[in-house]
């Protein structure tokens, strides 16, 4: 909790013009507030934008980006945080890049990646993968009651392992209504939670081992 690191397209010219693209800032916890933002340098940043800071405990950064021909338009990197600073970021391989991916998400030991995919065959939302070894394992599709639009986004565990929360945009409303609706109906409806424009939901974080589970037991029984 030193570091607070975000996206922001703010100037980082001395003219002060709005950066065309996303950078990676982060800005230092003080006794009385926060520091001055400071931009993370080429390392990480390119002039394409950069989204989704997330960090394990040993300060390996993981980030969405358009660089590098991702595939998709959005690519996930990751940038090793040693002899006190950033190194070169590195996208990860074709297991957990090879459509549309970004909102990602770092458990704290580095062990599991949760992000948000689009075009693969299980379908589109939210996928989990685990780190064995030196690499990740093939994501798993998180289950229809995750993933229940396919366009579930932003997922983040809290940093005492004990819930996952997530943003979906499902909608518990008909598209259509037997009977004629008020306009004081309608922004009642708008005004409520799940009306298919996004809301923050969460769950009990010990569903991330039922995926570890079957992930080792479709080990065991290929083997």
């Amino acid at each position: 909790n030193k570091w607070l690191y975000f996206a922001s397209k703010r100037p980082i010219d001395s003219l002060k013009t709005p950066n065309d693209d996303n950078d990676i800032w982060r800005s230092k916890r003080l006794d009385n507030g926060w520091g001055e933002p400071e931009r993370l340098d080429s390392t990480v940043n390119s002039e394409y934008s950069e989204l989704y800071p997330t960090l394990t405990k040993d300060g390996t950064l993981y980030f969405s980006s358009g660089r590098d021909n991702a595939s998709g338009g959005r690519d996930i990197f990751c940038s090793k945080w040693e002899s006190n600073q950033f190194q070169q970021a590195e996208k990860l391989d074709t297991v957990i890049n090879n459509f549309k991916e970004g909102d990602v998400f770092v458990s704290p030991d580095g062990d599991y990646l949760i992000f948000n995919s689009n075009g693969r065959k299980e379908g589109n939302g939210l996928f989990i993968s685990f780190k064995e070894k030196d690499n990740w394992t093939t994501p798993q599709f998180m289950k229809e009651k995750i993933n229940a639009t396919g366009r579930e986004y932003c997922p983040m565990v809290t940093p005492d392992g004990k819930y996952f929360f997530f943003t979906s945009p499902r909608s518990k409303f008909k598209p259509y209504s037997e009977s004629r609706l008020t306009v004081e109906d309608i922004n009642k409806m708008w005004s409520m939670p799940e009306n298919g424009q996004g809301d923050i939901f969460w769950m009990d974080a010990k569903i991330i081992d039922e995926f570890r589970n079957t992930k080792f037991k479709k080990q065991k029984y290929e083997n």
